[in-house]
């Protein structure tokens, strides 16, 4: 993210022909004044609650999902665990040992903490 001026946005959110979906940000004086997901010479201004970071990650994964995109390989590992823990949905692609470990630990802690509040809560 970094500030730019209004003659530079359209040339941030410019891609070419099969680019991969991409978040891009403008900033202002350290506050977010914009968020787009750009790919494939499109770009789509995302607004209302959809306007956060976290609502641009899930713009950007469901564009992955919904055309059945591979991941680039920079952002492969965290877009599989975004995968993995926000859709529920598992990663089919190979993985590497790293990825195991990093899927395997925040996983266990998950479920765990699902039967601590299961277990909390009183049957009517």
């Amino acid at each position: 993210m970094q500030d730019v001026t209004d003659g530079d946005v359209s040339s941030c959110l410019s891609t070419v022909a099969l680019d991969a979906p991409s978040i891009v940000a403008f900033v202002d004086n350290g506050s977010l004044n914009a968020l787009f997901v750009v790919a494939d010479i499109v770009h789509t201004q995302l607004t209302g609650g959809n306007c956060t970071i976290k609502g641009a990650l899930l713009v950007l994964l469901s564009q992955y999902y919904i055309f059945d995109l591979d991941y680039s390989k920079p952002y492969s590992m965290p877009m599989a665990l975004l995968q993995v823990f926000v859709t529920d949905e598992p990663y089919k692609r190979e993985t590497s040992k790293g990825y195991k470990v990093l899927v395997k630990k925040p996983r266990l802690a998950f479920e765990q903490k699902l039967v601590e509040e299961s277990s909390e809560t009183p049957l009517p």
